[in-house]
């Protein structure tokens, strides 16, 4: 297992390929409205400090200098409601072009589920940017020595957000497809926080994007102070589960369920699981209100295919998410509203797994 762990470590420091997926050289071409002297809001449904907040952060340092006028850019942090209360908020902006909604994989999830307080329709609203980030999980190594061991351990406690958000979800069905047992603690406000249970001893499994283990776990992996148990992979293009290039030597939770079982994942647990790894490929996301005029979007859309080529922005992204690709233009808005929605049978078994075993009701 020190093997595994010094893999990924050195992956995540030294892997440097850099994808770009998604030209927009078919966007028209529209005169740019002028955002000078003026602030853009990036709305971040987190507190600060978590993997969504990271990736506002570092993105929106380096595209300032391609929207239009180079206007000031500021990072609204609205936490609450598992980022169902930030999301609402980004929705409903006033389609300017000066609020865009940062979101995650659990934005994404509560958009699915449509759980209580949901008013945001992610699929209404124009994405104009998104980087894969998977999720990792770990504990520490008086836990567990390697990732086969959870099957065999009575005493894992994990906590985060909620069941239904994006962290606390993909938990939530790797131990419904691999059939491991373990006390869930719900209710933190955040990533940030869920992180300070483990540091305290609250919880022994933590669990985090792959942006927030980098910017803030990767010191404990390479003291070997943590065990990865497994992550959650992303898709490719043909729809399958593959592992993160930031996470090279961890399992995905299908790659678990071979090991331990001998077989391929199937059935309903295994579609739930691979229907939120689809909200990861595209949980970290910029978008526009519904209501944002064509010449705002086509500036926005400019400004991206700007940003992902630009040799500084490459070296961030690269240190904040190695390997991931970068999302925009016409690819992303024909891919992104089929990954925030669910089929309707798919929906009432996850509905009644959350209401039968974690008592969460979605009405």
């Amino acid at each position: 297992m020190h093997k595994r762990a010094i893999g990924l470590v050195s992956a995540l420091f030294l892997l440097g390929t850099t994808f770009v997926l998604g030209a927009i050289s078919s966007t028209p071409a529209i005169a740019s409205p002028n955002f000078k002297g003026k602030a853009v809001k990036f709305i971040v449904p987190f507190s600060p400090g978590g993997g969504t907040d990271t990736f506002a952060r570092i993105t929106t340092k380096h595209m300032r200098q391609f929207i239009p006028g180079k206007p000031k850019t500021v990072i609204r942090n609205a936490p609450g409601g598992g980022s169902v209360i930030g999301a609402n908020l980004g929705y409903k902006a006033k389609p300017n072009g000066l609020t865009l909604l940062v979101t995650s994989g659990s934005t994404v999830m509560e958009n699915i589920l449509r759980s209580k307080g949901v008013e945001y329709n992610l699929e209404k609203m124009h994405p104009i940017y998104s980087a894969p980030s998977g999720l990792i999980y770990w504990t520490s190594p008086e836990v567990i020595s390697e990732p086969l061991d959870i099957f065999d351990t009575e005493n894992l406690i994990f906590g985060h957000i909620s069941p239904t958000g994006g962290t606390g979800s993909l938990f939530v069905w790797a131990k419904e497809l691999l059939g491991f047992n373990s006390k869930d603690v719900w209710g933190y406000e955040g990533g940030s926080a869920a992180r300070g249970a483990f540091h305290q001893g609250e919880v022994n499994i933590g669990g985090e994007s792959t942006i927030g283990f980098n910017s803030s776990m990767l010191s404990y992996l390479e003291k070997k102070e943590i065990v990865p148990m497994f992550q959650s992979g992303i898709l490719d293009e043909n729809g399958n589960v593959i592992r993160e290039p930031a996470a090279p030597d961890v399992p995905t939770v299908a790659e678990l369920y071979e090991m331990k079982y001998g077989k391929k994942p199937s059935g309903q647990a295994y579609e739930a699981y691979k229907l939120i790894v689809g909200t990861r490929t595209y949980g970290k996301a910029m978008l526009l209100p519904t209501e944002t005029p064509a010449d705002i979007v086509a500036a926005y859309d400019q400004a991206v295919a700007e940003l992902v080529q630009d040799k500084d922005f490459q070296a961030d992204a690269e240190k904040m998410n190695p390997g991931a690709p970068h999302f925009y233009g016409d690819s992303l808005k024909k891919s992104y509203p089929q990954s925030v929605a669910a089929p309707a049978d798919l929906l009432e078994f996850m509905k009644k797994v959350y209401k039968e075993k974690y008592n969460a009701t979605l009405e």
